[in-house]
């Protein structure tokens, strides 16, 4: 795959759509932002990173031995990809799988920090297995052996099926067993863990948390099961960081204490990304060894750290360093084609090129050790093979285009005879994207404005000048500061403000100081500028006639008055500055075009930024820039590689961005379909009982068209009359949705096909209509009005009855829209069936419209209003009819007028109104739909007029267009057998194909479809149980959190050994997305810092202390608070059973015990500087044991609080309704109410705001019980 022609394609179709958006007025700033995205500023250079090559350790057989691994080990570690014929069937292992299984074979902890996909989780099974099976076979007791802790579920389900593949089928004398316990598990699964404890046991912290905590008989068997504990590992080690990395090393500290033996202490283990240091090998090495030591709490020691090795693919011999004879001739080779293919990689080895790049790019020597090289972007690349080639920098760059994308492929595909699958060295490209965010300038005279994207208070060349964020009106373009005026004692300056940033009150004095807040709007320079402040200058409907006849500003107008102002660049008002006019308040009037708006909308959705996308339109135009791409005929392929994994950080975006792609998706087809279907139709048009035919024959949701039929049909294999009727029914929803387009676009981030000028509405025999002077003889204004006048306001009237779909036909009738809403529901695929619950349907147009305090929400959507406050009522006060302007009761006339007229020549007609009156519709017949000969207000939005030109062609021509594409969620809130489906979907293997179809009355059940899906957006708990060897591009719609999250995410690409594309979208307003896009390297090489841990808060220390006492107690909290509690009692305290338990000497003497080891554990850490709260392991004991029991009590005093609230609410509420019903009826008012507040469920549920157990440090659960581990 040539992912860098992927990589152009996608930033071409994203430059395009990000700059589709904001019209800028002023040719000297659009002139400067055209050179900031000329010069890639939010797109940069993408970055190469080689996969490194490992050094080969021996097999697994080859460690069995009286001093390393038994026998059993050989039997179930087996590669199952060895040939036939092999002596040595067994894993072939990497040099650190086996320096860390010599380790744990000596009995000593350590720590495992190589990069993603190496193997890490072997490092530790091996030796775990080993242990298991010596320990089995010398007739030890069955008992759980093994701890492996993960930092999230779906590491232990990812290394669950791992196991599987090993332990699954074990056909020894000694099996494994393995368990996970997640909280995933149900109660069966429960009870045969603790019965049956598995060998190995795999968990997460919390739960470890839980089971160590809480005293059921099931929770406490589970930990017993561990007594004489052997292994304990943390898996990512390097997430462990601050307050949370604190409480897990606590953990360790009581899971040794409780289930280790003193005489043989388990082994540590853990695994991590690579933490960034200071120094060599040794000091990063001594970093690592002392985070983990203070997280397991015992010494591991620098030497226990194990690192990869790397090794050469190319001619070790030979570097860049020590000079390449042949590398000019290999760099002009390279660039003028592709010398590579039909060589294998030992001749490819050799080349000073490939030498070269390995040198440059890959591994370098460090303390006569090969490690990874830090990344470099290929501009950068160029650059440095330029200067030591000594050719051009655009010759070096397409050489190592060329040279990448064969080094890449395997042997075989290169054109090698007999060659391998393996490539000489694959890599992977990284390409981050930022959205544009905001643009800044200095309010200098036109011509000499400082323009830059970084937002501060004054401009770095100039600091004597202020930057001022720029916004654009949407129609004309020009820039407008939001800002403050400050007066201070008559000196007046400008301050820059957020957009959406307003006071509370309009005007703020304090001391002399007043401060306004509105827009400043540096006067255009052009001559089509013609705003002078006077009251004729403002919109019409901002004026009134005084009695002389005479217009003015309305006085809910004045304020909002623009004053014109002369403004220096350092924003202070002086006679030598700028002409601005400042408009105090909200964004209300643009003097420049005229533009006004009376509704309640914020201004950032007046005005336009620089970039207008958010993160889920960018994310949608770049994963459909991708599978466009890839599905490309010159692209060859395999189709089931046409796909990708896009990554969010929590489950909700990933459902709400698989919504927004498959919806453009899902539009940007429906466009297509009737552009071509209009094209089509010629000069003539489109007439409206023609449009669900032609959409339907450009879809080629036809039944003659057999191909298509999985697209819209749920079953494909219908025949006959069933299909002929489904076939009308799919026909008449496409009518339906084309009368819906016809809506004015509510997302600046979608235009439709009208606002972009590419169909038009026409009106059949609106010109006659408007040159029959008889038909308005009787409306003054309407006589007096020109035939060129009565047209306009016409075409007015029947533009807003159609875009309000005020049309009288069967394709917006309600009844007829229910009943094929229901005819869709078991025949179409989504998305083609019509929701029930969110159709529209006619409503009716009327003049004169009830008052809407006489109207209910629900009556609102039976109407149109056309009343003179209305929409037309306003475009009719801008309007002239015979020179003259209408007043509100002319208004009326004119369009009772128009719409009498407009029924008497069949363009509208007469109907009852569903809440009282008469009202009308347009009549369909009359209009046709044909491509527009004039370009639309929104004509400067070439990406979308180009996709949907695109799309039309394709379908016009029997193409796919973008059938097939489609996004779903893959996350924790997906039910479980669905989930499967998906991953079955996504992989679309033979197998995976058997499942879909075996599944399909469950898919028929889930309306899920059983075709190949290309992508999945998933949460980063979910992502894991996908397979993913087949899948060469990965997206992230946000930066993850750290650069391990990165690696780990982007790790998913390229796993077969071939060029991988990573695309992460970094927002605009995201500060650690924008740290990140300026730091990309930081990102990309994988090295984390090391986590701070303090062990010396008195707190934290307690907490666990407390969670020791209280398990050694054995007290059996209930789940709910109230059942732990003598509810009649005052004060309600805890029950008397509890208190005795947690108060005996029992308890105090088992919980010294334990809190004692704890502590001991912990002391060590302190070393010579203890806390001031440490005054001696004995001491701090018996200060915790003592005042626990009343501390456990005091726990659920914030409960008490709440509980006493709710009882005084109810009994406020009854006391109400009392008077209420005494007041009306004169019956006594029952206390019902309260019977339901028994417990505190109902009040809790709402919002989850439980109280936080001051004791344990952990919250109760929302719905008013105390955490499952209590």
């Amino acid at each position: 795959m040539d992912v860098f022609s992927l990589n152009n394609s996608l930033l071409a179709q994203y430059t395009g759509f990000a700059r589709s958006f904001t019209r800028i007025r002023s040719s000297e700033i659009l002139e400067k932002v055209t050179d900031l995205y000329a010069g890639r500023r939010f797109w940069p250079e993408p970055i190469i990173q080689l996969n490194p090559h490992y050094e080969g350790g021996g097999s697994v057989q080859s460690l069995v031995g009286p001093k390393g691994l038994i026998d059993d080990c050989a039997q179930i570690f087996r590669d199952s990809r060895a040939a036939a014929g092999a002596s040595d069937k067994t894993l072939k292992l990497r040099r650190h799988q086996e320096q860390a299984i010599g380790l744990a074979l000596d009995g000593k902890s350590f720590v495992v920090t190589t990069g993603t996909g190496s193997g890490k989780s072997l490092c530790f099974f091996i030796p775990i297995v080993d242990a298991v099976v010596k320990a089995k076979r010398a007739g030890e007791d069955a008992r759980t052996r093994a701890v492996i802790i993960y930092p999230m579920n779906a590491l232990a389900n990812s290394q669950l099926e791992e196991l599987k593949k090993f332990l699954a089928d074990q056909n020894h004398a000694v099996p494994v067993t393995f368990a996970r316990y997640t909280g995933q598990q149900n109660s069966e699964e429960r009870e045969q863990i603790k019965n049956n404890p598995p060998d190995i046991l795999l968990t997460n912290f919390m739960m470890l948390e839980l089971l160590m905590t809480r005293q059921s008989d099931l929770d406490r068997r589970v930990v017993e099961n561990c007594s004489g504990l052997r292994f304990i590992v943390l898996d990512e080690l390097h997430t462990y960081r601050g307050r949370h990395g604190a409480d897990v090393a606590m953990l360790m500290r009581r899971l040794r204490a409780r289930a280790g033996d003193p005489r043989h202490p388990p082994i540590c283990i853990g695994t991590s990304a690579t933490m960034a240091s200071e120094g060599g090998e040794e000091d990063r090495n001594q970093v690592v060894a002392d985070v983990a030591s203070r997280l397991f709490g015992t010494n591991i020691g620098r030497d226990a750290i194990v690192t990869e090795t790397l090794r050469r693919a190319t001619d070790p011999d030979q570097s860049a360093d020590r000079g390449l004879s042949r590398l000019s001739d290999a760099v002009v080779s390279a660039a003028s084609g592709t010398p590579y293919y039909g060589k294998s990689n030992g001749e490819i080895a050799r080349d000073d090129l490939a030498i070269w790049v390995e040198t440059r790019l890959g591994p370098r020597e460090v303390d006569q050790k090969p490690q990874r090289a830090r990344s470099l972007s290929l501009k950068t690349a160029a650059v440095l093979l330029s200067s030591e080639s000594g050719e051009a920098v655009e010759t070096c760059e397409l050489a190592l285009k060329n040279a990448l994308l064969a080094f890449s492929l395997p042997e075989k595909l290169r054109g090698h005879s007999g060659g391998s699958d393996e490539p000489l060295f694959a890599f992977k490209l990284h390409q981050f994207i930022s959205g544009a965010g905001r643009l800044y300038t200095t309010l200098d005279p036109s011509g000499s404005r400082s323009v830059t994207f970084d937002g501060q208070i004054f401009d770095p060349e100039n600091p004597t000048k202020r930057l001022y964020s720029a916004y654009f009106c949407r129609r004309c373009g020009q820039e407008n500061h939001p800002v403050t005026l400050v007066d201070d004692n008559g000196a007046k300056s400008f301050e820059k403000r957020e957009i959406d940033d307003v006071p509370l009150n309009d005007d703020e004095e304090a001391e002399g100081i007043v401060e306004r807040w509105g827009f400043l709007m540096p006067e255009p320079v052009d001559g089509e500028f013609t705003f002078h402040g006077r009251d004729e200058d403002y919109p019409e409907a901002w004026l009134e006639e005084t009695k002389s006849g005479e217009l003015r500003l309305k006085a809910t107008y004045r304020k909002t008055r623009a004053e014109l102002v002369s403004v220096l660049p350092d924003g202070t008002c002086g006679n030598d500055g700028q002409r601005a006019w400042f408009m105090p308040g909200k964004f209300k009037f643009c003097p420049a075009c005229g533009e006004h708006h009376s509704d309640s909308t914020r201004d950032i959705n007046r005005l336009a930024a620089l970039g207008a996308e958010g993160r889920s339109s960018a994310t949608t135009i770049i994963i459909a820039a991708i599978l466009r791409w890839m599905n490309d005929t010159e692209n060859s392929i395999p189709a089931t590689r046409r796909k990708l994994l896009a990554f969010t950080d929590n489950r909700q975006d990933a459902a709400l961005q698989a919504g927004h792609f498959n919806d453009f998706l899902f539009v940007t087809l429906l466009r297509g379909a009737i552009l071509a279907a209009v094209s089509q139709a010629g000069d003539e048009g489109l007439q409206e009982d023609e449009v669900g035919k032609a959409i339907q024959r450009m879809l080629g949701f036809v039944v003659s068209n057999v191909s298509r039929r999985t697209e819209w049909l749920v079953e494909p294999d219908l025949r006959g009359a069933k299909l002929l009727a489904v076939e009308k029914v799919i026909r008449e929803s496409l009518t339906h949705r084309f009368w819906i387009e016809q809506r004015r676009g509510w997302r600046y981030t979608n235009p439709n096909l009208e606002q972009l000028g590419l169909i038009e509405a026409r009106y059949i025999s609106l010109d006659d209509l408007a040159h029959d002077d008889k038909e308005f003889e009787t409306y003054p204004l309407l006589r007096a009005a020109s035939a060129l006048e009565r047209q306009a306001a016409l075409r007015v009237l029947l533009d807003v009855m159609r875009k309000g779909l005020a049309v009288e036909c069967d394709a917006l009738d309600r009844l007829k829209i229910e009943s094929l809403a229901s005819r869709m529901r078991s025949a179409i695929k989504a998305p083609w069936i019509l929701d029930e619950e969110r159709f529209l349907a006619a409503p009716v147009f009327m003049p004169k419209p009830p008052t809407r305090r006489e109207m209910s929400p629900k009556d609102e959507e039976l109407i149109l209003r056309g009343s003179p406050t209305s929409t037309i009522g306003r475009q009719f006060r801008s309007m002239t009819f015979g020179g003259r302007r209408a007043t509100g009761k002319q208004i009326t006339e004119i369009v009772e007028g128009l719409l009498k007229a407009a029924g008497r020549y069949g363009l509208a007609t007469q109907v009852v109104s569903p809440v009282g009156g008469d009202g009308w519709r347009l009549v369909p017949s009359s209009i046709t739909f044909a491509l527009s000969a004039n370009q639309a207000p929104d004509r400067d939005n070439p990406f979308f007029r180009g996709l949907y030109a695109h799309i039309a062609t394709l379908l016009a021509d029997g193409g796919e267009a973008i059938f097939g594409f489609e996004g779903r969620e893959h996350t924790a809130q997906v039910e479980g057998d669905l989930r499967e489906i998906r991953e079955a979907r996504f992989r679309y293997g033979i197998d995976d194909r058997q499942l879909l179809i075996d599944q399909a009355e469950r898919l028929k059940e889930l309306r899920e479809d059983s075709r190949f899906l290309p992508t999945l957006f998933c949460s980063p708990t979910m992502e894991l149980g996908v397979d993913i060897s087949a899948m060469n591009v990965v997206y992230m719609r946000n930066v993850p959190p750290t650069p391990a999250n990165y690696a780990q995410r982007g790790g998913r690409a390229g796993r077969s050994g071939q060029a991988a594309l990573i695309v992460t979208y970094c927002a605009a307003q995201s500060p650690h997305d924008q740290y990140f896009f300026e730091r990309p390297s930081a990102m990309v090489d994988g090295v984390v810092l090391p986590p701070s841990i303090d062990l010396k808060n008195h707190e934290l220390v307690e907490s666990h202390l407390h969670a020791e006492w209280l398990a050694a107690s054995g007290a059996a909290l209930s789940a709910s608070i109230a059942d732990n509690l003598d509810m009649t009692v005052s004060g309600k305290p805890l029950l008397p059973h509890h208190w005795n338990r947690v108060s005996a000497d029992e308890a105090k003497s088992a919980g010294a015990k334990r809190v004692a080891a704890v502590l001991s554990a912990v002391a060590d850490d302190f070393g010579a500087t203890p806390p001031e709260w440490f005054v001696g392991v004995d001491a701090n004991t018996n200060r915790v044991v003592a005042a626990a029991p009343q501390r456990l009590a005091d726990t659920f005093d914030r409960w008490r609080d709440l509980w006493a609230a709710a009882e005084r609410q109810v009994e406020d509420a009854a006391h109400t309704l009392k008077r209420l019903f005494d007041l009306t009826a004169g019956t006594p008012c029952r206390r019902n109410t309260a019977s339901g507040w028994k417990h505190p469920d109902k009040a809790f549920a709402t919002g989850g705001r439980g109280p936080r157990l001051r004791f344990l440090r952990v919250p109760v659960s929302g719905n008013g019980r105390v955490p499952a581990w209590l």
